[in-house]
């Protein structure tokens, strides 16, 4: 009566079956799951070592392997391709730029490298004055100056006097990025374009005075007199005797 290879014993009340392994019941007739305990990890039977795909150093030629969980992949350097790197390719072409035979890469103006992958700092040793700073482009580089500067390195100083800025007899002294206007007398401003009013009307007493005002009229009150005299001095600094 016992099934699936189970062994009869009989006694006294009956039989037992003794059942092989993986399989319970009176007659052995039950199949045991014995996976209900879950008993397998990553997906296996028992797999709790983890493999590692890249331990064989699959990829060639100096590519990089990348371990996944069932798979592995393979990062190829410039010049190679393929699932392991295996395939050599024209690496020039590769990166759209020109070879020379022997698959030595000619780069392009403002480029280096065996690769042609860096690009030329054009401001290193650049000729620039100290009062300009460089500008690196792609092929060459330009130099942007100060103010009070000019030319290709901003080696010229802008003379800011040539344009006559200055007005009315004045004398202009060209500084860097300005300029400065000494004025003639009777005139100010920083083109000296406005004129200074003159003082007019001086009360002098009745005795000697320097006078050090040029051209002006001039009044004496001396004692006594109920209208001032009204005089006009004409040369600079000049000495009145009233």
């Amino acid at each position: 009566p016992c099934l699936n290879g189970g062994v009869c014993q009989y006694n006294q009340s009956g039989y037992v079956c003794n059942c092989p392994s993986g399989f319970r019941g009176h007659n052995c007739e039950i199949d045991i799951n014995e996976c209900s305990s879950r008993p397998c990890h990553n997906r296996g039977e028992f797999c709790e070592v983890k493999i590692d795909n890249c331990h064989s150093n699959s990829c060639e030629n100096g590519g990089t392997c990348i371990d996944y969980e069932d798979h592995l992949k393979c990062t190829c350097p410039i010049g190679f391709e393929g699932e392991r790197c295996e395939l050599d390719i024209d690496a020039c072409l590769f990166n759209n730029i020109s070879c020379a035979p022997g698959a030595l890469c000619i780069c392009p103006l403002g480029y280096t490298g065996i690769f042609c992958e860096l690009d030329i700092d054009n401001c290193i040793g650049n000729q620039c004055s100290q009062y300009g700073f460089c500008q690196d482009h792609l092929h060459n580089y330009s130099c942007y100056c100060l103010p009070g500067y000019e030319g290709p390195f901003c080696e010229v100083e802008i003379n800011e006097c040539s344009s006559s800025p200055c007005k009315n007899g004045a004398t202009c002294m060209d500084l860097s990025g300005h300029f400065s206007c000494h004025c003639t007398a009777g005139f100010k401003g920083k083109f000296c374009s406005f004129e200074v009013p003159c003082i007019t009307d001086v009360i002098v007493p009745l005795y000697e005075k320097h006078v050090p005002f040029p051209s002006m009229n001039v009044k004496t009150d001396p004692v006594g007199m109920e209208e001032p005299v009204k005089r006009t001095l004409v040369a600079s600094n000049a000495t009145v005797l009233l």
